[in-house]
């Protein structure tokens, strides 16, 4: 799947390899298991909500923070954030580096299983920010349905480099 996909979409076709025929049942699912977890999380973390100075990170806009899985904020970020190029090929790993990060902070009952499963479950539920985004389409500005395009495209693109629906039962 693609921005050919999303066109598809937008223009009245049908895409039947997106289950949404099991929407509810596996956002339920996605909800129970990022809901696990009682780390504080941003919600909406990207680069424009992160300011460094030096080695100094501030973090701004948390009206969507929550308590929760950890690995979802990494999730979004990585997901998202980076172009597929450059994430390709480095989930666990950075999974694996998140991990050893909050072990240096004494966070120690985080198993990679666990952050694993975390990160598969949020990459896949996460794809509902860029796409609720198509309810205003028309109204969008050219920018902005680029950038929905290309949120969607990456997230799609993760989703099925880590079998991310494979966490689903």
């Amino acid at each position: 799947m693609n921005a050919e996909w999303l066109t598809a979409v937008l223009d009245g076709g049908t895409v039947t390899d997106i289950r949404t025929e099991r929407i509810a049942e596996d956002t339920g699912q996605a909800l129970q298991a990022l809901t696990e977890g009682s780390m504080l999380l941003h919600g909406d973390i990207r680069a424009d909500n992160m300011f460094f100075d030096g080695d100094q990170l501030k973090v701004v806009d948390f009206q969507f923070a929550a308590r929760g899985a950890g690995a979802a904020d990494i999730a979004y970020l990585v997901s998202q954030g980076l172009p597929t190029e450059v994430r390709r090929g480095h989930d666990e790993a950075l999974i694996r580096e998140y991990l050893a990060c909050l072990s240096a902070r004494g966070v120690m009952d985080y198993a990679f299983d666990e952050a694993w499963r975390h990160y598969r479950f949020a990459v896949a539920y996460l794809m509902i920010l860029p796409v609720i985004t198509l309810n205003g389409w028309d109204a969008l500005p050219e920018r902005s349905r680029a950038l929905c395009v290309k949120l969607t495209d990456r997230a799609v693109a993760t989703i099925d480099e880590i079998d991310a629906l494979e966490v689903f039962e």
